[in-house]
């Protein structure tokens, strides 16, 4: 008679997955970005050679808790958010304290010497011009003519 057994293929199929999927397989994962780490919310809006960045950061209190770094197309935003309410136990943590670190990629190159920022309201702002390369012509307005006879 024939041995037969129609879960041969489910128990070498468990095999296999308990094999791949052994203890130390979620380890690999530890250092992956996930819904729990601090990831700021961008938006970028355009207006001729103009770039902002609009950065939601809430807890801002000191400009040392935050450095910003230009590149020609990327800007890096990297510091540590604090909610310090002693006393209390938390309940709920979207808003993880802790270091975070966003980059940002731009449409195009911005010039470095034309970056202003500012905080309000629980927004950075950064504000950029855009980097006119060879390739970008642009034409110049005359600001005053002098009339000779006068």
């Amino acid at each position: 008679m024939n041995n037969f057994d129609p879960f041969q293929h489910v128990k070498q199929f468990q095999h296999y997955f308990d094999h791949f999927f052994r203890e130390d397989f979620w380890d690999k994962f530890q250092n992956l970005p996930n819904n729990s780490m601090n990831q700021l919310k961008v938006n970028l809006y355009e207006s001729g050679y103009e770039l902002v960045c609009a950065i939601i950061l809430p807890g801002l209190k000191s400009k040392e808790d935050i450095s910003i770094y230009i590149d020609e197309n990327v800007i890096e935003v990297e510091g540590q958010m604090n909610f310090n309410l002693n006393g209390y136990r938390t309940l709920q943590e979207e808003a993880n304290p802790g270091n975070f670190k966003r980059s940002i990629d731009l449409p195009y190159p911005i010039r470095r010497d034309r970056v202003e920022t500012a905080y309000r309201k629980g927004v950075l702002y950064i504000h950029c011009h855009r980097l006119l390369t060879q390739n970008d012509r642009q034409q110049i307005a005359i600001q005053s003519i002098e009339d000779e006879d006068q």
